[in-house]
C-alpha cells in the first residue's frame, strides 16, 4: 500500500492533468522511506530473519494497491457531481452487503453463526463500523474533493505510526529508535508534501 500515493500521482496526472510539485514528490519519497523504516523496525532492531512472502500474497497485495488507486482516482471525478457524504454512504452500504454475504457463507461452512456477546467485542465492532469505516470513508472522500487523490492517499503513511503508538500504549510494545526515526521522516514528508507550498505562497 505504500506505493498507492505514487500511483495516484501518476494516475492523476494522466487522467486529470493534476500537476505534482517537486515538494509534493519529495515529501512522498521521504514519507515512503519513513514508513518503510516503521514497518521493518522490528526486523532491523532485533535482527530477525524475514521473507518477502508468498507469490499469492504479494499478488493480492499488488491487486489491492491498484484497486484502491483506481477507487481514489474514480472518486475524484465523482466528487465533482456528488457530495462526500453520499459517496461514503454508498461505499459503506456496498461494503456491508459484500462482507455480510461473505460472513454468512463462512458461517454456513462452519455450521454455526457467531454472535458477539462480550461488551469489549461489541464496542470493537461498533468502532470498526463507525470510526474505522464510515468516518474514514467520509473524510477520505472529503479530502479528495478538496485536494486530490495523491494528498488523500499520502495520509495512509500515518497509519503504521498510529498502530505502533497505540500498540505501545495499550499492549506495552516497545518503541525503538528506528521507529522514532521512521516516524519523524513520515511527519516531515507529509508536512513537506501538504504544507510547504502553502507556506511559500503566504510569503
Amino acid at each position: 500500500y505504500t506505493i498507492t500515493p505514487v500511483l495516484s500521482a501518476i494516475g492523476g496526472y494522466f487522467l486529470y492533468r493534476e500537476k505534482i510539485t517537486s515538494a509534493q514528490m519529495s515529501g512522498a519519497i521521504i514519507a515512503f522511506v519513513g514508513v518503510t523504516l516503521v514497518i521493518f523496525s522490528p526486523l532491523l532492531d532485533k535482527g530477525e530473519s524475514w521473507q518477502l512472502g508468498s507469490l499469492y500474497g504479494n499478488f493480492f497485495i499488488t491487486v489491492a494497491a491498484l484497486s484502491f488507486t483506481a477507487y481514489s482516482l474514480g472518486s475524484k471525478s465523482l466528487t465533482k457531481k456528488y457530495s462526500p457524504l453520499l459517496l461514503s454512504t454508498i461505499s459503506s452500504v456496498i461494503s456491508l452487503a459484500v462482507f455480510l454475504t461473505l460472513a454468512l457463507v463462512e458461517s454456513y461452512q462452519m455450521g454455526k453463526i457467531l454472535i458477539p456477546s462480550r461488551m469489549p467485542t461489541i464496542l470493537a465492532i461498533f468502532y470498526l463500523s463507525i470510526g474505522a469505516t464510515i468516518a474514514t470513508l467520509f473524510l477520505f472522500q472529503w479530502t479528495i474533493k478538496k485536494t486530490n487523490a495523491f494528498i488523500a492517499n499520502l495520509m495512509s503513511y500515518i497509519q503504521p505510526l498510529t498502530t505502533g503508538l497505540t500498540g505501545a500504549l495499550f499492549l506495552k510494545e516497545k518503541i525503538t529508535a528506528t521507529f522514532l526515526l521512521g516516524a519523524g521522516l513520515v511527519f516531515l514528508g507529509v508536512f513537506i508534501a501538504t504544507n510547504l507550498v502553502f507556506l511559500f505562497r503566504r510569503r
